[in-house]
């Protein structure tokens, strides 16, 4: 039971990882979008 625990809060922590991951690289992707529209 004390395993299935540790691998959950693993899945948990990889799972939050991910999705921290994919919001900074859309939030650098929208900037730089912004960047490239100001430009011209």
């Amino acid at each position: 039971m004390n395993r299935f625990k540790d691998r959950f809060v693993d899945v948990l922590v990889l799972i939050v990882g991910v999705c921290a991951l994919m919001m900074t690289v859309s939030a650098l992707t929208n900037l730089t979008y912004a960047d490239l529209l100001f430009s011209f």
